[in-house]
């Protein structure tokens, strides 16, 4: 058994023992990404770690990201939109099974700022809603 690289990845084939809430829970995550951002993705603010409250118009944006396969979003600059992309991938990631994320930007950099707070998000999740990751593929 070789240990993990990093001690905030849960593992692939952990059991976890499941009790009704944490089901339900699961169930409702799995189909309201907004219910899942609000109640446990965290974000690093300015205060430190904070559980990410959405503005009305996040929401908009994850409605719009849930019915259209092409969106465009046209906002002003600090408002929240990579944070919001990037919890709406974590949703996307871990409750859609055989699907493929691009994430492309015009400067690399960019591009690995958001996956790195896809990460941070994943890292801070709870062991029982983090699906297992296999490190060695």
């Amino acid at each position: 058994m070789s240990r993990s690289k990093n001690p905030r990845l849960k593992r692939a084939n952990v059991e976890i023992e499941y009790d009704l809430k944490m089901i339900q829970d699961l169930e409702r995550c799995k189909n309201d990404p907004i219910y899942f951002i609000e109640n446990y993705v965290y974000i690093k603010g300015m205060k430190g770690k904070a559980l990410f409250k959405l503005f009305d118009y996040q929401k908009q944006m994850i409605k719009n990201y849930m019915n259209h396969s092409r969106n465009i979003v046209l906002a002003s600059r600090q408002v929240g939109k990579t944070e919001t992309s990037a919890a709406y991938i974590l949703w996307f990631a871990i409750f859609h099974e055989e699907k493929t994320i691009l994430i492309a930007s015009n400067k690399s950099d960019n591009a690995k700022e958001i996956i790195g707070k896809v990460v941070y998000a994943y890292e801070e999740l709870p062991d029982w809603i983090k699906p297992g990751i296999d490190e060695n593929t």
